[in-house]
């Protein structure tokens, strides 16, 4: 059927004219809250890393477009821009559906309120009439030409959409541009009181969690399935005349060790009675202690000169070694390389990492230097300031530190790092009713996604711990429970048990 010059005229200003009120408004709208669309650039999993300048050239261009469709001279043009954009945003919302993790929204008004499927098929219909409309206004005998032309621009429009994602993600992961991704990657499964806030995390193995408590040194208590179930334990010591003023237990079943760097003492036992009896008296002044297994622990030591990392190996006549490179020294050698020494049950490696910067070290079970690796954050200088009281010959912080780091895990190869430094596009809002937990692969050092773990009576978080798909956080005297999407679980690398079956060594239980 041909149809007639007017009718012509009027498919096309009808098509110009809805390409028009789409661009003008999606334009307005991302202008009107433009704080907010640069959020949710910046969380998008495609191109965050280009969120700065797109979040400016894409309204810009929308309304560009809008206003050559208007002009006769420049409609052809237009049109053909307007085809362009939409198939980006069809790929990009294709991409997003099929191959993303996580589902942002960028577009204002009433169109943040259609769902991702129906908006594919919005953009669809507006390829549509973008391709009816340039036919439209081509000479018959250059039909082929246009088909070509309207192929190789969406093949362009695609490709160009893959490189920029391609790109995107390689800067994220690898090149410190601090921005996060926020995919949905946990859900909260339950909450508890603990009725008290002196439990600290004592370890976590076999879907059971362990807790200490600073007020009551011999009390453990665990939970058992998903929280649901608790039992309380009390450590009775074979010794107990040492002056004990800050005692610490950690669990690694089959054992438990107890330690006080205070006065330089360390107990290890089994947990199937909980009796622990002394097995080293030294003068260490050492305030955090790994076990590798029974017999064998790496410690942190707080000497004059400087904090350093040594291990203690009890079956070979309480032999001390030290590594003093692990641990690198900016300003003064105590408060700059303060931080949380972790072990890697993956591998039987240590991690360290720093409170004050955005560093962390990895070595093996001889405490040499595997890798040395950043998080996402720009700070790699300590921001801190150090008075010495001359009289009582201390040295103390002059005035807060920034922290960067405030707390650690790892399990399975991933490191988790409960985050004091916002990212670029993050909401203000965001930051006052949750805590940011940041996972890395050891395996590459490259950042993987972050997740949020939300305050418990108006607190945040300030411990936590992961075993398996489970983190628990605790937030006063709160405890939560998340469980982790096969997102971050999926890059668990085989678990080993912590301590060697046969490696009891001088153990007295």
């Amino acid at each position: 059927m041909k149809l007639s010059a007017t009718i012509k005229s009027i498919i096309l200003d009808s098509i110009c004219l809805l390409y028009v009120l789409l661009f003008v408004y999606a334009a307005v709208s991302k202008l009107l809250d433009f704080e907010n669309f640069r959020v949710q650039l910046g969380q998008s999993p495609l191109i965050s890393s280009f969120a700065g300048w797109l979040s400016l050239t894409v309204p810009l261009s929308e309304l560009l477009i809008a206003l050559s469709l208007l002009i006769h001279k420049t409609r052809m043009y237009g049109l053909y821009l307007s085809y362009f954009l939409m198939v980006l945003f069809t790929t990009y919302i294709f991409i997003i559906l099929n191959y993303s993790a996580s589902i942002p929204c960028s577009c204002g008004g009433v169109l943040e309120q259609m769902g991702w499927q129906e908006h594919l098929w919005f953009n669809v219909f507006f390829i549509a009439l973008a391709v009816v409309g340039i036919i439209l206004m081509q000479r018959k005998a250059k039909l082929l030409k246009t088909i070509f032309v309207l192929f190789v621009g969406a093949f362009v429009g695609v490709i160009s959409l893959v490189v920029l994602y391609k790109v995107s993600h390689t800067i994220t992961k690898h090149h410190n541009t601090f921005i996060r991704n926020f995919p949905m990657a946990s859900r909260k499964i339950s909450e508890m009181d603990l009725n008290y806030n002196s439990y600290y995390f004592a370890g976590a193995a076999a879907d059971k969690v362990y807790l200490g408590n600073s007020t009551a040194p011999l009390e453990v208590l665990v939970l058992e399935k998903e929280g649901s179930r608790k039992e309380r334990f009390r450590i009775s010591f074979d010794s107990i005349d040492l002056p004990f003023r800050a005692v610490q237990v950690r669990i690694q079943p089959p054992y438990f060790y107890a330690y006080d760097g205070t006065v330089s003492c360390l107990y290890t036992g089994l947990i199937a009675n909980w009796k622990c009896n002394l097995q080293f008296r030294g003068d260490l002044f050492f305030d955090q202690v790994i076990a590798l297994d029974s017999t064998r622990f790496v410690f942190r030591e707080q000497k004059a000169n400087g904090s350093v990392l040594g291990m203690l190996d009890l079956k070979n006549k309480d032999v001390i070694t030290y590594n003093r490179d692990i641990l690198q020294k900016q300003i003064d050698g105590i408060f700059d390389v303060d931080g949380k020494l972790l072990l890697d049950a993956n591998q039987q490696e240590l991690v360290y990492i720093y409170s004050y910067r955005n560093q962390f070290t990895g070595a093996d079970k001889d405490l040499k230097i595997r890798y040395r690796g950043t998080t996402i954050d720009t700070i790699t200088q300590a921001q801190i300031k150090i008075a010495s009281v001359k009289n009582r010959g201390q040295k103390k912080l002059a005035v807060p530190a920034l922290v960067v780091n405030n707390s650690a895990a790892v399990y399975g190869s991933l490191l988790f790092v409960h985050s004091g430094i916002s990212g670029r596009y993050e909401p203000e809002e965001m930051w006052k009713v949750a805590s940011i937990v940041d996972v890395y692969s050891l395996e590459d050092r490259s950042y993987i996604s972050s997740i949020y773990v939300h305050n418990m009576d108006r607190k945040k978080m300030s411990s936590f711990i992961v075993e398996g798909n489970l983190l628990y956080a605790m937030a006063g005297t709160k405890l939560a429970i998340y469980e982790l999407d096969s997102l971050i679980t999926s890059k668990y690398k085989q678990v080993k048990k912590n301590l060697s079956a046969d490696s009891r060594g001088r153990s007295k239980t």
